[in-house]
């Protein structure tokens, strides 16, 4: 009997002692920051001392939302939308066109901070550029019509897109793709050139994926894949290199 006490004794003591180590790898656990989810979000003094949370959410500071200062102008792109916050879905403020001039204050690399027509709003950063030069168009006074280069390779024809403003940014997308097929019948001209040459403005006259421009549209695309033909002409191999 008193061997079965001892035993019974024994075995109690070792159950608390193994039930005290788990309360203790479980407090541990419990207390590295690792695993606590409040610190997904940064902590201020993480952030630049600049940064602003916009979001409305109330969480402060944020790793992703960290805002630097800036005091200059900044040129749309493309007919953009400016909002009372930083959300697709907040109160749009105004449609603006391409070329119009804003006064940036702030940015986080998504959403530029801005100052139209005394108030605070925002627009998104990849629909502005600080290069006027880009938004400024100096027109051609020439006749001057475009054919496509020719690639050699009719598996993979040279192909460029035709825009309605001059930005390649995610969410503008082409009004056609033309390829190196266009024909005497399918006419680009050239209206105007950026004047840091990224882009010229075009008009086209021709029939992509069963649409018909009839040229009274003004479009824009890169200038690098283009052969330019002079002088009116619109056909042939007196092709001079542009």
């Amino acid at each position: 009997m008193k061997k079965i006490l001892i035993a019974t004794l024994a075995l109690i003591t070792a159950l608390c002692i193994s039930l005290a180590a788990c309360d203790k790898n479980d407090k541990n656990k419990n207390d590295d920051p690792a695993d606590d989810d409040d610190d997904i979000v940064a902590r201020p003094n993480d952030d630049d001392s600049n940064s602003t949370d916009t979001t409305g959410n109330g969480n402060g500071n944020t790793g992703t939302n960290v805002w630097v200062d800036k005091n200059d102008t900044v040129y749309v792109l493309t007919e953009s939308n400016i909002r009372a916050n930083t959300s697709t879905s907040s109160t749009k403020i105004a449609t603006v066109p391409m070329g119009t001039a804003l006064t940036r204050v702030q940015t986080n690399g998504t959403w530029d901070k801005i100052t139209y027509n005394d108030q605070e709003a925002y627009i998104k950063s990849n629909l502005v550029t600080t290069n006027v030069n880009t938004v400024t168009f100096d027109p051609v006074t020439d006749q001057i019509f475009l054919h496509l280069k020719t690639s050699g390779n009719s598996a993979n024809p040279t192909s460029v897109n035709l825009r309605k403003s001059p930005t390649s940014t995610s969410g503008v997308d082409p009004v056609c793709t033309i390829t190196e097929t266009t024909t005497s019948t399918d006419v680009l001209k050239l209206i105007a050139k950026s004047r840091d040459g990224s882009w010229v403005k075009v008009s086209f006259t021709g029939t992509v994926g069963g649409t018909t421009y009839t040229g009274t549209e003004e479009l824009y695309c890169t200038p690098g894949y283009f052969i330019e033909l002079q002088s009116g002409s619109q056909g042939g191999n007196n092709d001079a290199a542009g």
